[in-house]
């Protein structure tokens, strides 16, 4: 099978797109039978470029993702291929983090959700638990105590998921996910930010006209305006990688295996 990789900067990311279906994902499995998946977008790489662990992180971690719009445009400035009749294509496509949330979630049987308000909790618990009655759900808010942590990862553990879907937000999702993950065996962990509040209904995912013309993240943003001030930093950062890597193609290489 032919799996699509491709560099950006120090970090290899993976099209999953590429694949027959998510049942193969076993192939990427870490030498504890888990695997990690972080959706990356341009804010986990400003973040990864102020913080040496988290860099280490993104470096190691079993897979990358391509999330946002900015990833796949900084990936086509480097790297392109071309079909059978020589037209120029993107070497790898966009797979948005809750699109491949919900598609595990439809081939997995024992999930775990933590994450979101206490209140967004219940209502998804509600909610997923009518709607997947053929499956074992387990539900926990991302409001706790610090202290309670280790406690509540273990109940978790015990609980044995197959998929551990974690929104806290990056770095903190990611941290957590890593350093608790040698309590699970065979589990796939993923983290997806605010995805829980779309699926509880308490926000609504841009429409697909606004998705397929790629301005998914200003209808975030008119959803909930506080994130505008958030987002300065990445756009200058993004700003700041087009030249870099306008100027040095070489940065980037396309392999396929």
């Amino acid at each position: 099978m032919l799996n699509r990789q491709i560099q950006l900067l120090e970090y290899r990311i993976t099209d999953l797109r590429n694949l027959e279906n998510l049942n193969q994902l076993k192939q990427f499995s870490g030498e504890d039978s888990n695997i990690q998946i972080i959706t990356l977008n341009i804010e986990h790489l400003r973040i990864a470029k102020l913080n040496q662990e988290f860099h280490g992180l993104l470096s190691s971690v079993e897979l990358l993702v391509p999330d946002g719009e900015s990833i796949i445009l900084l990936a086509s400035l480097g790297s392109s291929r071309r079909d059978e009749e020589g037209t120029s294509k993107l070497a790898i496509k966009k797979y948005a983090g809750i699109d491949l949330c919900e598609d595990l979630i439809k081939i997995k049987q024992r999930i775990c959700f933590l994450g979101a308000v206490e209140s967004v909790s219940k209502s998804l618990e509600e909610k997923f638990t009518r709607k997947f009655t053929e499956k074992d759900l387990y539900f926990q808010h991302g409001y706790y105590d610090i202290e309670d942590e280790a406690e509540i990862m273990n109940r978790i553990s015990a609980f044995n998921p197959e998929l551990l879907i974690v929104a806290l937000g990056a770095p903190r999702q990611d941290f957590l996910i890593n350093k608790y993950r040698q309590l699970f065996t065979n589990c796939i962990f993923i983290g997806v930010g605010g995805a829980l509040d779309i699926f509880a209904a308490k926000l609504k995912r841009a429409p697909k006209i606004l998705i397929k013309l790629k301005l998914e993240w200003l209808y975030r943003i008119l959803q909930e305006p506080s994130r505008f001030l958030k987002l300065i930093p990445n756009f200058i950062y993004f700003i700041k990688l087009i030249f870099k890597l306008g100027l040095n193609k070489s940065s980037y290489s396309l392999s396929e295996r």
